[in-house]
């Protein structure tokens, strides 16, 4: 149970390109993972698996990004990296002192699935395709870091738990130069 995920598969081109899985082990017990082989989705296909036991540039640069950069107006893109389910407001969260101005999507998708633990399915829900773009205006946002609006943000989200902690609702974020 927990352990059946599907992910779109894709064959890449270039050998140095691949996904990256970051997991939290909620068990006492150690996890281990060694490099080798693994099966992915129903088909069986074989990927090969290295575990890094490091923190990745690319991702303490973009936390050095967030750190960095301070809000020069009261407007920010939001761009989901995930597929984002908002069951509270269907299209996105409501946020203290936010308002979202503008979305840039396509028409959203249904998300289902079935639990094979207990031989039935899930419900179907709407989400926002990955890629969907938001423009968001942040009272009082202008002089804040980037990285207070993330949080604020984050914090927010966690009103659909549920959703989240599968791998839904992942967005980067970047000022907004318009007006």
């Amino acid at each position: 149970e927990g352990h059946l995920y599907r992910i779109d598969t894709s064959q890449f081109i270039e050998k140095d390109f691949g996904f990256l899985i970051e997991y939290e082990a909620t068990s006492k017990k150690k996890i281990t993972f060694e490099s080798g082989n693994i099966k992915l989705g129903g088909e069986g296909k074989l990927a090969e698996l290295k575990t890094i036991d490091k923190r990745l540039y690319s991702i303490d640069k973009l936390g050095d990004y967030y750190e960095n950069t301070t809000l020069k107006n009261d407007y920010i893109k939001l761009i989901l990296i995930t597929e984002g389910i908002f069951n509270i407001t269907g299209f996105f969260p409501r946020i203290k002192n936010t308002e979202v101005v503008c979305i840039v999507n396509d028409k959203p998708i249904s998300i289902g699935g079935f639990d094979m633990l207990r031989n039935k399915y899930k419900p179907m829900l709407k989400a926002n395709k990955r890629g969907c773009v938001y423009i968001l205006k942040i009272q009082n946002g202008k002089g804040r870091s980037l990285k207070s609006v993330k949080e604020e943000i984050e914090n927010s989200l966690k009103i659909d738990e549920e959703n989240s902690f599968r791998g839904f609702n992942k967005f980067i974020l970047s000022p907004f130069k318009g007006d």
